[in-house]
């Protein structure tokens, strides 16, 4: 079944279950204004937070805090980068990125 998305007044619950694995959050109000905040983002405006998208960040977030290595691939333009920078402003921290080519 498809996650309940979110309406003007409450959080969707993609949202909430990503705040349930990070704990950013204290409230629904607060993750909805956060949400908000990230929304109006140029760059994070039209990511979209699928079930697939939540894994990665969770998979991301147990690498980086165990000290573990952590490498993405994929294919020009698959979205490595934007998930990057959605988990960077959803845990309200600044993200730098590094482009290497060949």
């Amino acid at each position: 079944t498809d996650l309940r998305s979110r309406t003007s007044d409450q959080p969707g619950e993609r949202e909430v279950l990503l705040n349930s694995m990070f704990g950013v959050c204290s409230s629904k109000t607060e993750l909805k204004q956060h949400m908000w905040r990230i929304e109006q983002d140029p760059g994070l405006c039209s990511f979209a937070l699928t079930i697939d998208n939540i894994m990665k960040m969770g998979a991301i977030y147990m690498r980086v805090n165990s000290d573990v290595p952590l490498v993405l691939m994929g294919e020009s333009g698959c979205g490595k980068s934007a998930v990057i920078r959605f988990l960077g402003a959803f845990l309200r921290l600044q993200v730098f990125t590094l482009d290497v080519h060949g």
